[in-house]
């Protein structure tokens, strides 16, 4: 039997995991992921090692940064600029290596579930989405990043990332976003939410937004909120009642902690 190894690369920590070809994961493994990069790749290939003796068929890359041609250019949460993480596998691994941007990875098994246009929303260290439609990941994915996205909050203009991701979110309520439970707070999650997808579904009009990471871990508690928020947005950016505006489908990633992973799998199964 054949086995899928995926390597997470996030900005904050590295998972390692090993699939059958049926999708179970056989062995995982993570550390945190360090500035320098020495450091890491010292840490990729000690952990990497032990999964030697299993016959691999392909090592799929998820990176939370630019994959340009094939091969990852920028990590910007890292500081790293066109990183030989390739080598790192060489020295081990006589197999294809795939890399692809974390955001895309996840999208890329998330949107399997849906038909139509989707966007897929990642919140997390940062915030990176993708984009898909009819279960395909379309070109304008690759550039697409969500959290840059300028909204206005509390009469300042910001980049959405810095209100919204589950570090903004974290510093904000001094809690992890899992914890969050009061309706005051997930009142305010909502009104967080509400100023960077607004302008998103009126630009994209997407048939469904997919919440991955944190917040979409803990969607299933505001849903109806945000649905109530983003409808008089929406109503009040287009000068039409609220009755009258049609909301994309709100859905919890199927796997809002671990898209990523089981999206590296997936592709690199399926190439």
């Amino acid at each position: 039997m054949n086995y899928y190894l995926t390597i997470d690369l996030g900005a904050t920590k590295t998972l390692v995991a090993l699939f059958d070809k049926n999708g179970r994961i056989i062995k995982s493994t993570r550390f945190p992921s360090e500035h320098d990069f020495n450091s890491f790749s010292n840490k990729l290939i000690t952990h990497l090692t032990p999964l030697q003796k299993y016959p691999i068929a392909n090592i799929t890359f998820a990176i939370c940064g630019l994959v340009e041609h094939g091969s990852p250019t920028l990590l910007r949460n890292l500081d790293w600029n066109n990183p030989p993480l390739y080598n790192c596998i060489k020295i081990l691994f006589n197999c294809p290596v795939y890399f692809l941007n974390d955001a895309d990875a996840a999208t890329y098994y998330e949107s399997k579930y849906y038909s139509g246009h989707v966007m897929y929303l990642t919140f997390s260290t940062g915030l990176g989405g993708g984009l898909a439609i009819d279960k395909t990941l379309i070109t304008e994915s690759s550039a697409f990043e969500p959290g840059e996205t300028l909204v206005e909050w509390k009469d300042k203009t910001v980049r959405w990332t810095t209100i919204a991701s589950a570090r903004a979110l974290g510093e904000a309520y001094n809690s992890r976003v899992s914890n969050i439970h009061s309706l005051r707070t997930l009142h305010d999650l909502s009104l967080r939410l509400t100023t960077g997808l607004t302008p998103l579904i009126l630009k994209y009009q997407p048939d469904v937004i997919i919440f991955g990471g944190a917040v979409g871990y803990i969607l299933n508690r505001f849903r109806l909120l945000l649905a109530y928020d983003l409808r008089k947005s929406i109503a009040k950016s287009k000068g039409i009642p609220t009755k009258k505006v049609r909301l994309p489908h709100l859905a919890r990633a199927k796997k809002p902690l671990r898209s990523t992973t089981f999206g590296a799998f997936l592709y690199g199964r399926e190439h």
